[in-house]
């Protein structure tokens, strides 16, 4: 797959899951929606310099990317020497696939919680944006992988950011479509 093509595929993938959350979790849409309108105000789109003092913004976007992976399967690598891991020989040559959607719903590092959506939990007791663990190199979640071959891509993050926090702001989504989607989720 063509380097962009694959940016595109993961951006309009968490771009859906973005919305459907926001439908089904409108409470997090309002409270997002007046933190933009504190600090942004309703005359303009937000910029990277209004960024830190977004935390909710930041935190569901976090919740976003962990709660709904938009590669569940990362991206496969061949191991370029044979090694041992947790007693198990990984063979030159070997496919390597790690399982992003267990990684970011590791009870272990998210709680008994983890298959929720809650944003709060990249917050801390002041309401900052806290680092998150370290299984995740302190992003809150580990849907650009990990180690040397990290996403080439994390860097346009920013840029989806401030683009999404903008449609947020822009109104509800829609009583309507948020209550067929609570009772095809089994929230009623």
């Amino acid at each position: 797959m063509h380097l962009s093509g694959a940016g595109s595929e993961t951006t309009s993938t968490t771009l859906m899951w973005w919305t459907l959350a926001m439908v089904i979790f409108p409470q997090v849409q309002r409270r997002a929606q007046a933190e933009l309108d504190a600090v942004v105000g309703r005359t303009r789109l937000p910029t990277f310099a209004d960024a830190p003092r977004l935390p909710y913004v930041r935190a569901v976007i976090k919740e976003v990317l962990r709660w709904r992976p938009g590669l569940p399967l990362g991206v496969s690598h061949k191991a370029t020497e044979g090694d041992w891991y947790e007693g198990m020989f990984v063979p030159k040559g070997a496919t390597c696939v790690a399982n992003i959607w267990q990684c970011n719903h590791d009870r272990a590092v998210f709680g008994d919680d983890a298959d929720e959506f809650k944003p709060e939990r990249h917050l801390d007791d002041e309401g900052g944006l806290r680092p998150g663990p370290i299984e995740t190199n302190q992003e809150g979640h580990s849907s650009f992988g990990f180690g040397r071959r990290i996403c080439v891509g994390k860097a346009e993050l920013n840029t989806w950011r401030m683009t999404r926090s903008s449609y947020t702001r822009r109104g509800s989504y829609g009583r309507r479509l948020s209550n067929v989607w609570r009772t095809r989720m089994g929230r009623t």
